[in-house]
Parts: structure tokens; C-alpha cells; sequence
């Protein structure tokens, strides 16, 4: 998206989307006919869509501000200035690859900027655990020794079955698993629904604490995490977020069953 040399930091002239077999690749360019080739030339490139690159008013004041570094920042910084311009975040860390610190002169805008650099940042961590609490909520969870579907479908056939129970006489039925059958009397059939009901408040629960936890945190303890979506940070410090959603799931859904 950002073009960085030693004598312009700007954006680049052309947003090129292509088309594949595996999905849609953009590509920032200032010379998009190549792309544009690529559609006769590659059997997997279906279509090429070419357009201006447009800024927002936010995205064009951090460009503005960028701006100020030029002759500074290296061409190798062109994620970072591209991550500041496009969502309004920084590292507030020296990432040195080789030696050679490629945001430094970065740094000199987080004193302006830190508070969009935070909530950019929180914002990427709040859809990072919504989406891991959807995959979790999802995933089952065990009961009888077997894993439950816990997806909204199953939590619909659990409801139905029940009220069939109720109202049509049943005395048992055959419910499926991700594992296997069991054959379930009312009392079993209500346990599971209440066993999936619990795993699912948990999974938003978790999501939630964790939510409220990233959102007390200063910048740079946010920005120490892992799986920080806007870098690959190695650090012995770091925690990695996803993980700890996980394992506090484990932890709430081991003490429901010793209650």
C-alpha cells in the first residue's frame, strides 16, 4: 500500500485484485499492465481487477505524518509504514532484523499517535478472539466419554429432541456424536443439553474476561503478545493469546465437573 524510498514515502498508484483458483490476492503496485498480462499468461488467475488506491481522511493524516520521515525509513519498512497509514498502527518495539532497526525512525510518531496505535491493536485482538471463541464454542466438548457437537445446529437438535420427549412420549433416542452413537434416555438428553449450554457460556465468557483484561493494558504490554496480528514477535515474555484462551476454557470446564 505505501511506497517508501529515500525520497518519497507515498502511496502506491494501484490496488490490483486477482482472481484465483486458491482465492483473491491483492497486490499495491505502480505498474498494474503486469498483473493485468498475468490473466492470458496463468491458467490459475481468472480476473484482474485494477483500481486507485483511496485513502481515508484518518489513513491520509498518517500518511501525512509519515511523511515527515522521509529520507529516514528504509524500503524494507514498507509493512510497517503500510500497517501505521492503512490502521493506524505502530510497533512501539525496535524490531532489528540483521542489526539494522527497521522502524526507529517510527518511533518518533508514537508519542502523537499511541492512543490510534492501542485501540488498533485492540480492536485486531477483539476480532482475533471472537473468531478462536467461535472455532472453541463450536469444537464440542465431552460428555459420557464421548465429544458432543456444540455448533448452534446441535444446540437446536438438543432443544428439539427435549421437547419431543415431552411432548410425544419418547423414551429414548439414538443421538449422534462427533465419535460414535449413544442412546439417551430424557434425564441423559437434558444433561447433555445443559453440558453444551455450559460449554458455549463458557467460550463467551472467556472471550469476554479476556476482552476486558487486553482493554486495561497498556500499549506496549499489548503489543508484547506472540500472535500480535500485525507482527511476528519472538519474545520469552510475550504470551500468546490464542493459548490463553484456550487453556482458561480447560480451566473453567475442569472445575464445572468437579462442582
Amino acid at each position: 500500500m505505501i511506497r517508501v524510498t529515500n525520497k518519497e514515502i507515498r502511496t502506491y498508484f494501484s490496488k490490483v485484485t486477482l482472481s484465483t483458483t486458491s482465492g483473491e490476492e491483492i497486490i499495491y503496485t505502480d505498474t498494474p499492465s503486469t498483473y493485468e498480462a498475468m490473466v492470458d499468461k496463468f491458467k490459475h488467475i481468472h480476473a484482474c481487477k485494477i483500481e486507485p488506491v483511496e485513502l481515508t481522511e484518518e489513513q491520509q493524516a498518517r500518511l501525512t505524518a509519515l511523511q515527515s520521515l522521509v529520507g529516514e525509513l528504509e524500503e524494507k519498512s514498507e509493512p510497517q509504514a503500510a500497517n501505521f497509514v492503512k490502521d493506524g498502527y505502530i510497533s512501539p518495539w525496535d524490531n532489528c532484523d540483521g542489526g539494522v532497526c527497521q522502524i526507529q525512525p517510527m518511533l518518533k510518531l508514537l508519542p502523537k499517535w499511541e492512543g490510534v496505535c492501542r485501540e488498533s491493536l485492540l480492536s485486531k485482538y477483539k476480532e482475533m478472539l471472537a473468531s478462536v471463541r467461535y472455532d472453541r464454542e463450536c469444537g464440542g466438548t465431552k460428555f459420557n466419554g464421548m465429544t458432543a457437537f456444540t455448533d448452534k445446529q446441535a444446540q437446536a437438535s438438543i432443544a428439539s429432541t427435549i421437547t419431543m420427549f415431552q411432548v410425544g412420549g419418547m423414551k429414548s433416542t439414538k443421538f449422534k456424536f462427533m465419535d460414535g452413537w449413544q442412546e439417551l434416555d430424557f434425564a441423559s438428553l437434558a444433561q447433555l443439553g445443559v453440558t453444551v449450554a455450559t460449554h458455549v457460556q463458557i467460550c463467551f465468557n472467556v472471550e469476554e474476561e479476556l476482552v476486558n483484561k487486553l482493554s486495561t493494558l497498556p500499549f506496549k504490554e499489548l503489543a508484547k503478545f506472540k500472535n500480535n496480528p500485525y507482527e511476528n514477535r519472538e519474545q520469552e515474555d510475550a504470551q500468546d493469546l490464542i493459548e490463553l484462551y484456550n487453556t482458561t476454557v480447560d480451566q473453567q470446564e475442569a472445575n464445572m465437573t468437579k462442582v
